[in-house]
């Protein structure tokens, strides 16, 4: 329902409002804040995630033929690493994306496909993991059974310059190609911190309830959770043609006006988008 309502109320602007008092509207804040909230990882999950990483690194640790003699770290990237994780619906899997930072600037001497065969190596070589692993474009995925998969992106640090920047393996074109899963990350979520005290955090404090620690995620990020939730419904029955998390992320990165309120954040997001597809469909 609350997809439903919020939807139809983005679409609608002269749509009756949903509330017209000030403690209706803090029910209305509460509302989406808990909505976006069920819609993250339970504990559960978060622990069996957080006991695979670790068990990976682990593993690339021992490796005594080539792991063993560079200075890596292994992070999290993408929905997990800025606060934006959304359940899958009951057929799909959640993608957990995770970075192999080989920290020595070794790309230079190293052939793309060297790193990027090693890491498949390792994994192949392992008992927990031969039969999960499978080799895509740019990453190696681990199937596990149950509901998540792992994508591993390989990749070697770019320049002593920028500690961030990194080149990755592409197995088509069998190049490098930069990329900046941690600056991406730093940039989405100075976005949201522009929000120091949010309007949920606001009306508790007014109404003296004390705040959970849920009333503290940033606007954009819920608004994030919920436009994904949206669209996991709306292309439930045909995925191929879902947007992408990434492109949805960063739409609502770059659109975002600084509200104060989830509701206000969504609105603003989306009128945005219809008015830049509005206005290309007339230049067209």
């Amino acid at each position: 329902m609350v997809f439903i309502i919020t939807h139809s109320a983005l679409l609608n602007k002269k749509a009756t409002p949903w509330v017209s008092d000030k403690t209706s509207v803090f029910y209305q804040w509460l509302l989406l804040a808990r909505a976006a909230e069920k819609l993250q990882l339970d504990k559960t999950r978060r622990e069996k995630i957080e006991s695979s990483y670790n068990a990976v690194q682990e593993v690339l640790e021992n490796d005594p033929d080539f792991f063993d003699s560079k200075h890596f770290e292994i992070y999290p990237q993408g929905s997990v690493r800025i606060g934006t994780t959304v359940k899958p619906l009951a057929k799909n899997e959640f993608d957990l994306d995770i970075v192999l930072h080989i920290q020595d600037r070794v790309y230079e001497q190293t052939d793309p496909m060297k790193v990027f065969n090693e890491l498949k190596r390792v994994l192949q070589d392992n008992g927990t993991y031969k039969d999960k692993v499978e080799p895509k474009t740019r990453c190696v995925r681990l199937n596990y059974s149950g509901d998540y998969h792992m994508d591993i992106l390989p990749g070697c640090q770019h320049s002593a310059n920028d500690e961030n920047k990194i080149v990755i393996p592409d197995r088509e074109l069998k190049e490098w190609l930069i990329s900046n899963p941690r600056g991406y990350a730093k940039w989405f979520l100075s976005k949201a911190e522009v929000v120091t005290r949010t309007l949920l955090e606001k009306a508790y404090a007014a109404e003296e309830i004390p705040s959970d620690d849920f009333a503290a995620k940033k606007p954009l990020q819920r608004a994030v959770q919920i436009i994904k939730r949206y669209r996991d419904i709306f292309f439930e029955e045909s995925p191929d043609y879902a947007t992408s998390s990434i492109v949805l992320t960063t739409l609502a990165g770059q659109l975002y006006g600084n509200q104060e309120s989830i509701f206000e954040t969504i609105d603003s997001i989306i009128s945005q988008i219809f008015s830049h597809v509005s206005h290309s469909q007339l230049k067209e």
